[in-house]
């Protein structure tokens, strides 16, 4: 994690781990678009506004395979 003006930012497999969901996981979220990030070299960096964002806007069903459903 580093924080920059107020604002930590997490490594894709840190904001996974803090999130409770997997690597491939995020990844597939970022792609998609649910879920903002930086990339600097190949690091990948999630703000933990995005993070809380994405929470407020969704909760992560688990099965054998996530997904993501709005909430209501």
């Amino acid at each position: 994690m580093i924080n920059i003006k107020g604002i930590d930012y997490y490594r894709i497999d840190e904001a996974a781990e803090k999130m409770g969901v997997s690597i491939s996981f995020l990844y597939k979220q970022r792609r998609d678009g649910t879920i903002g990030s930086i990339q600097v070299d190949r690091v990948i960096w999630i703000n933990s506004e995005q993070i809380e964002e994405f929470f407020n806007r969704y909760k992560v069903v688990a099965k054998t395979t996530y997904s993501i459903v709005e909430k209501e």
